[in-house]
């Protein structure tokens, strides 16, 4: 999956250019990730996504 950002200002080019410069996720935050997904983010009426659905 590509994702194209919105730069509208330097502060956005700045902070997209150094998203690479971030730690990886933890195993807790993968883990709270992955439930969401799996929970539509619990929102009412959300079905929850098939890994490959855009």
């Amino acid at each position: 999956m590509t994702v194209l950002p919105n730069i509208t200002s330097m502060e956005d080019l700045q902070e997209y250019a150094s998203a690479p410069e971030t730690p990886d996720l933890t195993e807790e935050e993968s883990r709270i990730i992955d439930e969401l997904w799996e929970n539509g983010f619990y929102l009412e009426d959300a079905a929850p996504a098939s890994v490959g659905d855009s």
